[in-house]
């Protein structure tokens, strides 16, 4: 279960209240350092493989965050609202790449054909991540989005703009052949995953 809250602490509240009013620079800088590594890194697991674009993207998100702040509604934390604004930005780009991408659009044989040269692994974080990076966008940023960021399906399928039950089937088949990978690198059952 997600310990993140709803609303914003007194403290970010405030520092947003304060650039919008006056678009302080130094109140959106406290709010940058706040954040600006995990939305770093969910960008950089949500794209994978395709990260040459990660500088553009994460820029992006930061430019439309001081653009749209004032249509923040403080009905959930500020951390899941640019999340949102992360995953569009993120989707924009692998939509630059592959024309019609769209979160859902996974195939079957497209995850099996991953599974065919899936790396051999061993219990190693930094092997786990590239194995990550290498599931299709879909299901890697259902995964991410679950298994790290620890949001429900619900909150995924808004995130997204897919359906719970997509999401509960796409993470399910990412664990899947994650396990498959990890074990075909010799690591035991219940290990990194």
């Amino acid at each position: 279960m997600r310990t993140e809250p709803a609303a914003l602490p007194a403290g970010e509240r405030e520092l947003v209240g304060r650039f919008l009013a006056t678009r302080d620079e130094e109140s959106f800088l406290s709010l940058y350092r706040a954040h600006a590594g995990f939305v770093f890194r969910v960008l950089a697991r949500v794209l994978g493989e395709e990260r040459g674009d990660l500088d553009d993207v994460f820029q992006e998100t930061w430019r439309r965050c001081a653009d749209r702040l004032a249509t923040f509604a403080f009905g959930s934390s500020l951390r899941t609202w640019l999340c949102g604004i992360a995953l569009n930005c993120a989707r924009e780009a692998l939509r630059a790449r592959r024309a019609g991408f769209t979160w859902e659009e996974v195939e079957l044989d497209e995850l099996s054909s991953v599974g065919e040269d899936a790396p051999d692994l061993d219990a190693s974080p930094r092997e786990l991540e590239a194995a990550i990076a290498r599931l299709p966008a879909g299901y890697r940023a259902v995964l991410v989005l679950h298994d790290v960021e620890e949001h429900t399906h619900e909150e995924i399928a808004a995130l997204l703009g897919i359906r719970p039950g997509t999401s509960k089937s796409q993470l399910a088949r990412a664990r899947a052949w994650l396990r498959r990978a990890v074990s075909r690198g010799g690591v035991r059952e219940g290990g990194t995953t």
